[in-house]
């Protein structure tokens, strides 16, 4: 897995929130919905490429330095229409809740490893 795509000059604070979306995922989402949609419509920051498996996901980390702690499912904004947001609530497709443990840089290619 790796970065595939991120928003501009996000900052990276210890316990700040950061929102990971699987690119995987969301391209089902659109194929679902019958229309191709940006992957932050539903205010991600990061998009990984590969899909996210389960929530026994305790701990991502990108570039070898910066962890994030997983929190649990991005929960599913009121902004998107219902039919975007019925295909978001299947198998974690709104992506992971995570918090910031420790900063490091954030680049496109960057591997991410799941733990």
């Amino acid at each position: 897995m790796y970065v595939s795509d991120m928003k501009e000059n996000l900052t990276l604070c210890p316990g700040d929130e950061i929102i990971l979306l699987s690119s995987n995922q969301w391209e089902e989402v659109c194929r679902e919905i019958g229309r191709d949609l940006p992957w932050t419509a539903p205010l991600a920051h990061v998009c990984i490429s590969g899909f996210f498996p389960n929530l026994d996901i305790k701990e991502i980390v990108i570039g070898g330095k910066l962890v994030l702690s997983v929190e649990g499912a991005a929960t599913v904004g009121d902004h998107l229409t219902e039919d975007v947001t019925e295909a978001l609530q299947k198998n974690f497709r709104a992506g992971l809740r995570c918090r910031i443990v420790q900063t490091g840089e954030l680049k496109t290619r960057s591997e991410v490893f799941l733990y």
